[in-house]
């Protein structure tokens, strides 16, 4: 049965990663944004839903492979499954940068108004208010990519500490 599952996950992976190569989901995202009108910004965004889509087929088969790795007898990790932490780490990279790239349009109109107009001593309470809730933006926007990108790198950490203890238990089985 679980083998069956990893014959699942790496046609999933490989079906992501190719979907990805020949620019699906980025064509359909710019085609979308086209449409709506936000220009530049769209086609970078398409960018990186190809680049987050390739990174999830790359961990859907690095998942397989250790499971395989885990169940099978006598093998070797593959090379994704060596460099795996290599890869998780860029994916948390670009999970910091995504997240806050999506979430800039959301704090612009809060930084604008708390930075970019001096204030003026009349409106010193309004200017506190609009620093306080880009402050609160940016927290909201830029703790849960990090949580996440902390997360990845903790789960990177643990795979490359984890593979050579494993190695190491295969050969005294």
């Amino acid at each position: 049965m679980l083998l069956r599952i990893c014959t699942l996950g790496r046609v999933a992976g490989w079906t992501m990663i190719v979907l990805a190569a020949l620019g699906i989901p980025g064509t359909a995202y710019a085609v979308l944004v086209a449409h709506i009108g936000i220009g530049m910004r769209g086609i970078l965004g398409a960018g990186m839903d190809v680049v987050g889509q390739t990174f999830m087929g790359l961990v859907a088969l690095g998942v397989v492979q250790f499971i395989r790795y885990v169940i099978e007898e006598g093998t070797e990790p593959r090379w994704l499954l060596r460099n795996g932490h290599i890869i998780l780490c860029l994916f948390a990279l670009y999970l910091f940068l995504t997240s806050g790239w999506r979430g800039w349009p959301m704090m612009r109109n809060n930084w604008d108004m708390a930075f970019v107009h001096l204030p003026e001593p009349t409106i010193l309470l309004d200017w506190l208010l609009a620093s306080t809730q880009f402050g609160v933006m940016l927290l909201l926007v830029l703790l849960p990519a990090f949580t996440k990108a902390l997360c990845v790198l903790g789960i990177a950490v643990t795979l490359r500490a984890v593979l050579p203890i494993m190695a190491e238990s295969k050969t005294l089985a």
